[in-house]
């Protein structure tokens, strides 16, 4: 992840409310109220589990009382994590305790974010999510600060910090021309000093093409279509 500008724990200035889920209970993080970006795996950290839930958390667990409409609205949650600290120790404590139990039950890519929203329900911490953190998915609405920007701007363009989201997770996979870009074809090295520096598209990449092609040579897209062309920026930028 790239952080884009300061986190802090107020955020009575988001005012469009449809990026919160389930609606804003909360305009600050305090004890017993984190804040997350809302991850899409929905209720599926419950459903995953298979009716199993008490070989993970105890017979006596609150977690045990979560319905499946609190577990999409309230537990889904993903980074970028906020907490106090006390609350952040208790979260980590308890993930690291169910994470080898979740992954017994489901053995998967997934397993320790579902731990992380296992230990949550266990201790009643429902989180204040929003979509509002972070951008990845090039079809997402929050790269919207993108809409005036040029394609000649697109590897370059100014944009007001009051207008990023926080956060840009380079989960997905971001392609223009032959240029590619996807954190599972890094080299295991990346990080080494003596690692080669990954090569720079020139900044006007955005308009010498108006398609992609991935180095698999079979998935490809073309966004010569007037309609299409602000997915280069977006991938551009």
């Amino acid at each position: 992840m790239l952080l884009l500008k300061p986190i802090t724990n107020d955020f009575g200035d988001f005012e469009d409310e449809r990026f919160w889920i389930g609606g804003r209970r909360s305009e600050r993080v305090s004890h017993t109220v984190p804040f997350a970006q809302q991850y899409g795996f929905g209720n599926s950290w419950l459903t995953s589990l298979k009716g199993k839930l008490s070989d993970v958390v105890g017979k006596d667990s609150p977690a045990l009382k979560v319905t499946l409409k609190e577990a999409n609205t309230y537990y889904p949650a993903g980074p970028p994590y906020l907490a106090t600290g006390k609350d952040m120790f208790a979260l980590a404590t308890h993930w690291v305790k169910f994470l080898p139990k979740v992954h017994r039950l489901f053995p998967e890519f997934m397993a320790e974010m579902h731990a992380y929203s296992v230990a949550a329900a266990h201790l009643e911490m429902p989180h204040q999510l929003t979509k509002a953190f972070m951008i990845s998915d090039i079809a997402a609405d929050r790269f919207r600060f993108l809409d005036d920007v040029s394609r000649a701007e697109a590897c370059n363009a100014n944009i007001p910090a009051s207008e990023l989201p926080f956060v840009l997770h380079y989960c997905q996979r971001y392609a223009i021309g032959r240029w590619f870009f996807s954190k599972y074809k890094l080299h295991e090295n990346v990080f080494d000093c003596e690692a080669e520096l990954l090569r720079e598209p020139p900044l006007n990449v955005a308009e010498l093409y108006d398609w992609y092609i991935f180095p698999n040579g079979i998935e490809k897209e073309d966004y010569s279509a007037p309609g299409r062309q602000q997915n280069l920026v977006k991938n551009g930028w």
